[in-house]
């Protein structure tokens, strides 16, 4: 899992007693790749202001493993990543299910659980650390970012799952016109402060530019609504060279810079780009999500929640300000009016020499 060459960063040790204290220790005072693409399924929940309400409490607590074999206890780390102790309080089992994520993919558990508040604020104090060392750093997302604008996913199965689509329900809405989520903006405000530096994105929403994240930085591997140069691939389609090349750029980008791969709302579950996940590895991959994935054990940290009420958090401890930030929600305007129902062609892109970015590895 962990790429050849890569060190793992030290635990952080101004986080270090307050980790100790959350686990009851004593503390002292190729050119050419096939990808296997699913159509998108479209759930269409009335649109409605992104909040960040809290979770309804739950009684359930951790029962399931990653596995399918509800009696496989697993191996601990995978509940927090490898830079974390493995002891700290697990999460909490808030949808079980016996069902597979994506059935014919990778074979992971379809349940969802979500970290005590203590251990998510810790988790993300390490990654803010993480974000502010790297100067290569990557959003990877998949469809978990996008259901709470109302697009739906696959990997979302149990019966009482949180996802936001799956608790609000369908109404009829044009996929064009949906807004960015919480989740979209925070990630635009990480870039608009340089803390990130590349998003490769496997939606085809569009929703990262009508959040302000720049075109220049965005790689939509998978294709995108609206985009006759770059179309929504199906299965077995090839992705496009140029984009590919890109993609793969980046991955040396992560490996030679002990880079970071925020991995959002993605099962992980076999893609070409998952690559970059695996690249990151213990060193810098932070994982977000409901439900597990197949890269768990091989995560630098692992957080368990709702993505807009993580990401929300993460730009508190990053003191990003307000989310959106105004700045990029003029970007996201000024696009959304030059690009009328998401038309907008990605041009071709001329792959950089490594000897350009081994000096600046945030150029776009």
């Amino acid at each position: 899992g962990e790429s050849a060459g890569f060190t793992p960063v030290p635990f952080f040790p101004i986080m270090e007693t307050a980790v100790r204290r959350l686990a009851g220790d004593p503390v002292s005072c190729s050119d050419e790749q096939q990808e296997t693409i699913p159509e998108p399924q479209e759930h269409r929940p009335a649109l409605t202001s992104a909040t960040t309400e809290e979770i309804p409490p739950k009684e359930e607590t951790v029962g399931i493993a990653l596995s399918n074999n509800p009696k496989d206890a697993g191996n601990k780390q995978q509940w927090h990543g490898c830079i974390l102790p493995a002891h700290l309080p697990l999460p909490r089992c808030v949808a079980k299910t016996n069902l597979e994520a994506r059935p014919g993919h990778a074979a992971i558990n379809a349940s969802e659980y979500l970290d005590s508040e203590e251990v998510l604020l810790a988790k993300l104090q390490i990654v803010a650390e993480l974000l502010k060392k790297s100067k290569a750093n990557v959003i990877y997302s998949g469809a978990g970012l996008s259901t709470a604008a109302g697009i739906g996913d696959y990997a979302s199965r149990a019966a009482n799952s949180m996802a936001p689509h799956k608790k609000t329900g369908e109404v009829s809405q044009n996929r064009l016109s949906l807004e960015p989520t919480l989740g979209h903006h925070v990630c635009a405000a990480l870039e608009s402060k340089g803390l990130v530096h590349h998003w490769v994105q496997q939606n085809h929403d569009r929703l990262a530019q009508k959040a302000g994240f720049p075109q220049e930085r965005l790689n939509e591997i998978h294709g995108a609504w609206g985009d006759m140069k770059n179309p929504v691939l199906s299965f077995n389609d090839s992705l496009r060279k140029d984009l590919n090349r890109w993609m793969c750029e980046w991955i040396s980008r992560i490996e030679e810079n002990n880079g970071v791969c925020l991995a959002l709302g993605t099962s992980l579950c076999g893609m070409s780009a998952d690559e970059l996940a695996r690249t990151a590895g213990k060193s810098g991959l932070v994982i977000i999500g409901l439900a597990p994935t197949a890269f768990d054990e091989i995560c630098a940290v692992r957080i368990w929640g709702m993505l807009d009420q993580v990401l929300v958090k993460l730009a508190q401890v990053l003191k990003l300000g307000k989310i959106p930030k105004a700045s990029c929600l003029s970007k996201g305007k000024t696009w959304v009016q030059y690009h009328p129902n998401c038309r907008s062609d990605t041009k071709p892109r001329k792959p950089r020499k490594p000897s350009e970015w081994a000096t600046d590895p945030t150029l776009p």
